[in-house]
């Protein structure tokens, strides 16, 4: 058993992940990532964590055997970051009903299955953090977004209802709205922009931290992020 603070970060590909994972360690964390698609770039920003486990964070029978792995070589987390998701960009008549289910399952439903398993020990313990990672989806439903904005809708309902009943138990969970790209080879690569026109992974990573370390007399269950020519 480790008497290290544990984080675990559900969602360490792309990224957020790696810059999480890097910023965590560096204030002391034990780290343990869950991947839904084994990759995670140990390179990116030097980001080691200690385990990195996978699967479907929506499977109820991964996610049990997962905590109990976790807390039998760890302990139990302090903190815990649901930053899995999938985007899905096509029109709402292309869009079928498995890709609909796809995206809820990844993006709220595993965040539902994750709270259960871990939130109850921080609630008993009388302390601990729940981050959510947001999106542009979150706030507004754009055309060709339907079942992403959906599913981001829900994460954030899901949020404000774990932050106002487990807020008095001690656990600060909070919802960070991301509104924009975050810098990495996708950015440039898929979505062809310039490092300019990004929010720097690093400093999401860094905003996360200011949040796990919040007062309790002065909580945010909500905050978003933008580049400073993002339009809002």
């Amino acid at each position: 058993m480790n008497a290290t603070p544990l984080a675990v970060v559900a969602g360490v590909g792309g990224a957020l992940g790696p810059a999480l994972v890097q910023a965590l360690s560096a204030k002391g964390y034990g780290v343990v990532g869950i991947s839904q698609s084994g990759k995670f770039d140990s390179s990116a920003a030097n980001a080691r964590p200690v385990e990195i486990f996978t699967g479907d964070l929506a499977d109820l029978a991964f996610i049990e055997a997962t905590r109990a792995k976790i807390t039998t070589l760890y302990g139990e987390p302090e903190v815990l970051i649901y930053n899995a998701h999938r985007l899905l960009i096509g029109s709402f008549a292309e869009t079928s009903s498995e890709q609909f289910e796809d995206l809820w399952r990844s993006n709220v439903f595993g965040a539902f299955l994750t709270a259960k398993s871990f939130v109850p020990t921080m609630v008993s313990a009388g302390k601990g953090t729940f981050i959510l990672s947001g999106a542009t989806g979150s706030l507004r439903g754009s055309a060709k977004f339907s079942a992403f904005a959906a599913s981001k809708f829900a994460l954030r309902g899901l949020g404000q209802s774990l932050a106002r009943e487990y807020g008095p138990s001690g656990v600060h969970v909070a919802h960070v709205v991301i509104d924009g790209l975050i810098w990495g080879d996708k950015a440039r690569d898929l979505h062809k922009v310039e490092r300019d026109q990004c929010i720097e992974p690093d400093q999401v990573a860094k905003t996360y931290l200011n949040l796990i370390e919040q007062d309790p007399s002065a909580w945010t269950q909500e905050l978003d992020l933008r580049p400073r020519g993002g339009k809002f």
